[in-house]
C-alpha cells in the first residue's frame, strides 16, 4: 500500500510541474509577442 500511495505522489508532483511549465511557456509567449507587436510599430 504504502509503495503505491508514493507512487502516486511521485506523479501527483510531476503532473503540477509540467502544468507549470506550462502556464510559463505561455507567459513567454505572451511577452514575446507583445515584444514582437512593440518593435513592428517602429
Amino acid at each position: 500500500m504504502e509503495a503505491n500511495s508514493n507512487d502516486n505522489y511521485v506523479l501527483v508532483l510531476e503532473d503540477r510541474t509540467e502544468v507549470k511549465n506550462q502556464q510559463e511557456a505561455g507567459k513567454l509567449i505572451i511577452v514575446s509577442g507583445i515584444l514582437l507587436s512593440d518593435k513592428s510599430f517602429f
